[in-house]
């Protein structure tokens, strides 16, 4: 894998829905910390934040780097490179995304309904997610810049799925 500085136990799988989900509300958590404290008025591109700053969210502290329309958030073992559009759909999710977690994490592989999916090939989680939306566990972004994009299924207002 590329740059990826962790060990990677070959032929290590991971539950792909417990994966998927934890970047989600990882990704949620990181943008609504980083809104609230930088409160940006520019909220597609976010030309009016400081192109690299830091954020504590719990025990870790985030390096967050601005880039295109989304926003880099990198600690020790853990990469989560939120997207365009990501003020209105903070947990949304793609291959490339997916790639790049599951990367940060030393992650192999992820298991989905009795198939396996490589962490290292975008195509191939961009089946993954889709594979997701058709079990309803996922659904597709409705954001035209974005094609490929998904959100957990959100059932009632509170959250619970």
């Amino acid at each position: 894998m590329r740059g990826h500085s962790r060990e990677v136990i070959e032929g290590s799988s991971k539950d792909a829905v417990q994966v998927v989900l934890e970047f989600c509300q990882l990704q949620r958590q990181l943008v609504a910390h980083f809104m609230d404290l930088h409160e940006p008025k520019d909220r597609e591109r976010f030309s009016d934040v400081a192109r690299v700053t830091v954020l504590r969210l719990g025990e870790q502290s985030w390096r967050c780097a601005r880039h295109g329309a989304g926003i880099s958030f990198k600690t020790a073992g853990s990469t989560v490179d939120a997207h365009v559009g990501l003020a209105i759909f903070a947990d949304a999710i793609d291959g490339w995304r997916l790639l790049q977690f599951l990367e940060s994490r030393g992650i192999a592989s992820l298991s989905f309904e009795g198939e396996s999916y490589p962490a290292d090939e975008e195509e191939a989680l961009g089946r993954l997610l889709a594979s997701m939306s058709n079990a309803g566990i996922l659904e597709k972004v409705p954001l035209r810049a974005r094609f490929g994009l998904f959100r957990p299924v959100m059932r009632d207002r509170s959250g619970a799925a």
